[in-house]
């Protein structure tokens, strides 16, 4: 035995609470989900978890700040936590935008895993996928606001980049016996695991397979299930500005808070997210209870104007507080938009 069976526990639940919420938003989804994760079966065995102003003009250049954050863990005990630095990004001026299509006014660099993020106009914040980039041509995966001034392009991290050599990981021979860390798979419906393997000095996947070059999206946080109790150190550039990321309807995702800072329930702008009169009906939020053996479930009842747990006890928003480096998981209820303002709970 690895020694991993309170995350397979995990797994458990949340997919029982993912199949249900997805019952309630869609027939058609939850089959789709079900027959995903029926293919995922044996690979959930293996890996244990499935579990705003806008200015009307475009931002000056900033001198961004680099930044290190240390996140306290507890042995053996899952947490979620938030990367709020990233890679040094490229900012171009915008000449024209055309559909998905932005042209730049200078020519664009060679990226590898890119991601940008809007900079004025109606749009400024939102972060989009990115299909191509060459010479000043930018296309994204979407079609961005014709009144967008500028756009700023990210490398996004990878396993090797964001924890060179481990970074602050507990490394192991095999998986199991160091610190795993998890992020949520291409369809939201699991996580993927994996840990610094200290005899190839590499990271690798629950199946041995090397992964320094996995993408951790600019948007998704990470799960982190510690052998010990040295904290996860997360290191780059701040972030600047407003940020705006999607979560897909009926998936887990891993919210990314985008500042280094703490923060509680109470800041969150309730008007942004679907609320409902009953627990299952809106955004369902997940929070690594005290132990960090499962995770409480919240919604934002709308009735009563108020969050409640899934057993409909009310809770004050203040009192679920998340320290720097922190986070929520969440499965929302709709395609969801949420614009994190620059100095939001500061």
């Amino acid at each position: 035995m690895r020694g991993f069976t309170k995350v397979e526990e995990l797994c458990m639940r949340m997919r029982r609470l993912l199949e249900y919420t997805q019952q309630l938003v869609s027939p058609k989804l939850h089959l789709h989900s079900y027959l995903m994760m029926k293919k995922t079966l044996l690979a959930c065995v293996a890996t244990g978890l499935v579990l705003s102003a806008i200015p009307t003009q475009a931002e000056l250049p900033v001198s961004r700040r680099a930044g290190i954050l240390p996140v306290s863990q507890s042995t053996g005990a899952v947490s979620l936590v938030s990367v709020p630095y990233t890679i040094e990004p490229d900012r171009f001026d915008v000449a024209s935008v055309s559909g998905s299509t932005v042209t730049t006014a200078s020519s664009v660099g060679t990226y590898t895993n890119p991601i940008a993020r809007i900079v004025g106009g109606t749009d400024d914040g939102a972060i989009f996928s990115v299909s191509s980039a060459s010479g000043t041509s930018v296309v994204l995966g979407d079609a961005p606001a014709s009144d967008t001034l500028a756009v700023e392009i990210y490398e996004q991290w990878t396993l090797d980049t964001l924890f060179a050599n481990g970074g602050s990981f507990s490394g192991a021979a095999a998986f199991g016996g160091g610190d795993i860390l998890g992020l949520v798979n291409s369809s939201g419906t699991d996580f993927d695991l994996f840990y610094y393997n200290t005899t190839n000095s590499e990271w690798r996947t629950v199946a041995e397979v090397a992964a320094g070059g996995t993408i951790v999206p600019h948007n998704q946080g990470i799960l982190v299930l510690p052998a010990s109790a040295d904290p996860v150190v997360v290191s780059g550039v701040a972030r600047s500005g407003d940020q705006t990321p999607t979560y897909p309807l009926g998936q887990v995702s891993v919210v990314n808070y985008p500042f280094g800072t703490a923060f509680s329930f109470a800041d969150l702008d309730v008007s942004q997210i679907n609320g409902a009169a009953a627990f299952g009906g809106g955004d369902i939020f997940l929070v690594p209870n005290a132990g960090g053996t499962d995770f409480d479930q919240f919604y934002y009842n709308t009735t009563s104007g108020e969050f409640r747990t899934s057993a409909e006890a009310p809770v004050v928003a203040s009192a679920i507080t998340f320290a720097a480096g922190e986070t929520f998981a969440i499965i929302p209820a709709s395609n969801l938009s949420y614009n994190f303002e620059e100095g939001f709970a500061e």
